[in-house]
């Protein structure tokens, strides 16, 4: 077999250009990555640093000493200003977003614009979704959480992995928050109780971050360092995507696949015969076994604890996810160990010094505690993950996932990496030419993009893909496979499409969801950090609620709205008020609203070219 590794390409990865544009507005003690992209007014304070595949778009300010980590967007629109504040975290596959604008434009149920404000000290956990929120100082926020609209967060809070907020939710100071919805489980908490819940204080874990953030600096350590000292190791019959980033020392076995916009950072070697698919990150010292998937949007992180993941020496740990393993999309470990035939549904989550043993398998949505053991062969899930059941069959996968994973697997290895670098080889793109493509988009495969559409930077088409008329895909989606997305329909950031999905017209695809092989019916709307799994169905005029889950094959019925996880019926008969009222907009309003405000901005933007 010819080689089929690796031929970055360049010109597409260096955005540093987008650096340089007036309005952006870089601290030069600043370490900034040149595939980070940038546009409109933004301004970077002293020492911070910002991560491969991150994308910064309008009024954006960002303080010093703050982190923003790999393949993470924050967005600013419609006049709206994002802040983020001093010795700030914010970690992988993160995605922020302005609210609503105000004076009930497209539906809204508020006339004055939301705040989005994240405060001094603040850890903002890998997969959070959020759009208009406010967070006091010294704010810990878990993993895969979401927040909706004028969530407003007072200081000190903590909230646990997988919390989710609704709309305009006020939480007091220094409370204690989980759930799906959210629920105030402990008041007034002091440092005593962060030490106990969390293992450390956030607030001193901040002061540490930026000693080390200066201690970088005044050593000379910038980024651009681990470029010149990377070593590739990549068997000749692997592929791996001109788009993928790779630095450290990193080693691909035989027939093995990195797929388009992935990262992987650090001393990595990956086994034969395995797949890091679509925006993975994978970073620090992490051993993955062979015939291992690891799907779209997922993040693996071999981080000790939060303060001193800044790339320096001591940051990270050696972790290691064994063979047979299936890491779904979404999912997310940090510092944990993943031992042979693990299974992790879509956007579950294992912290800090977590096992999971052979054969074990953690529900979708579920989330395991640091430092906490899921036995061998038992299948556990909740908020925080509990055991279920104590031996999981490979019928009982194929009941709960709609497929057996070691099965799947098997089925797609044999030339994966030459199938792969074939499909990439198809370019047949059709995109109307009244449209609005951004800088930093990659299409591959047979596209189709009909008129008046926008996307904006960061996203990834891979496969066999329409768009409708007059749609919105926002920064850093992904589509991986055979996906049509009808009229009017919104896709928002950080959402991840794999397998045949069909997306109905005037639908709302929030931040940060997930879907597999899924159908969305007309008018309906997945919900901030949400995930519809694999042949799952909604209809209609259905809600899949904030960080809530359709199971696999699960039928969402028209004009319901379901919540939880698992999720469960929690209104019928929903009305359009209903909606509103839930959402804080109108859907159905305001992909109209919008759409006539893309149809405008095309239009002037034609005339300008004149």
């Amino acid at each position: 077999m010819s080689n089929l590794t690796y031929e970055k390409d360049e010109k597409f990865l260096d955005n540093s250009r987008s650096h340089m544009q007036p309005g952006v507005l870089i601290d030069p003690t600043a370490d900034i990555h040149p595939n980070v992209y940038f546009r409109g007014k933004v301004t970077v304070g002293a020492y911070s640093m910002i991560e491969a595949g991150v994308v910064i778009i309008g009024d954006v300010s960002i303080g010093r000493h703050t982190v923003i980590k790999a393949n993470t967007s924050i967005r600013s629109y419609s006049g709206g200003i994002v802040t983020i504040g001093n010795e700030v975290m914010i970690c992988e596959q993160v995605n922020i977003e302005t609210g609503r604008p105000g004076d009930y434009m497209g539906g809204a149920t508020s006339d004055i614009p939301d705040k989005t404000i994240i405060g001094d000290g603040c850890i903002i956990g890998p997969g959070t979704a959020m759009h208009g929120p406010q967070f006091g100082e010294n704010c810990y926020v878990g993993i895969r959480c979401a927040f909706d609209y004028n969530t407003r967060i007072g200081k000190g809070c903590i909230l646990a992995n997988g919390t989710a907020t609704n709309v305009s939710q006020i939480i007091s100071d220094n409370s204690n928050v989980e759930g799906v919805p959210s629920i105030i489980t402990k008041r007034n908490i002091n440092d005593y109780d962060r030490k106990s819940i969390l293992g450390f204080i956030p607030g001193e874990q901040a002061d540490k971050m930026a000693f080390r953030l200066e201690e970088r600096y005044k050593l000379g350590f910038k980024q651009s360092d681990l470029v010149k000292k990377t070593i590739l190791d990549i068997a000749p019959d692997a592929y791996v995507h001109p788009t993928a980033i790779l630095e450290g020392n990193i080693k691909i076995g035989s027939n093995t696949v990195v797929d388009a916009g992935s990262i992987l950072l650090g001393d990595i070697v990956i086994g034969s015969n395995s797949r890091i698919a679509i925006n993975v990150v994978v970073k620090g010292g992490v051993e993955i076994g062979d015939k291992t998937f690891i799907m779209g949007h997922a993040v693996v992180d071999a981080s000790k604890h939060f303060g001193v993941d800044i790339l320096m020496k001591g940051a990270f740990e050696n972790i290691k996810i064994g063979s047979g393993c299936y890491l779904d999309q979404g999912s997310t470990i940090r510092g944990t160990t993943l031992e042979d035939g693990v299974v992790l549904g879509q956007i579950s989550a294992c912290d800090f010094g977590s096992l999971v043993q052979k054969g074990g398998v953690v529900a979708s949505g579920s989330t395991v505690c640091a430092g906490a053991c899921v036995p061998a062969g038992s299948f556990v899930e909740g908020l925080p993950a509990k055991v279920i059941k104590n031996e999981i069959s490979n019928e009982n996968l194929q009941d709960f996932f709609g497929f057996i994973p070691s099965e799947l697997i098997n089925q797609t290895i044999p030339q994966q990496a030459l199938k792969r670098a074939s499909n990439a080889s198809i370019k047949n793109i059709d995109i109307h030419p009244n449209t609005n493509i951004e800088e930093d988009v990659w299409f591959e495969g047979n596209v189709k993009i009909e008129e008046y559409t926008c996307v904006d930077s960061g996203a990834v088409f891979c496969g066999n893909v329409e768009i409708g008329y007059n749609s919105l895909i926002r920064c850093n989606v992904s589509f991986d496979g055979e996906v049509k997305i009808g009229k009017q329909t919104h896709v928002y950031d950080q959402v991840s499409f794999t397998g045949k999905c069909s997306i109905g017209d005037n639908c709302w695809i929030n931040h940060g969801c997930i879907f597999d092989n899924a159908n969305i019916g007309n008018e309906s709307a997945v919900s901030v950090g949400a995930a519809c799994d694999y042949n799952s169905v909604v209809e209609d005029r259905a809600i899949v609620c904030n960080r809530s889950i359709a199971y696999a094959n699960h039928v969402v019925r028209r004009n319901t709205k379901v919540e939880g996880i698992p999720s469960i019926v929690t209104e019928k008969f929903m009305t359009f008020k209903d909606r509103q009222l839930y959402f804080g907009v109108s859907p159905l309003l305001w992909t109209q609203f919008q759409g006539v405000l893309i149809v405008n901005d095309i239009k002037d933007r034609k005339k300008n070219k004149k």
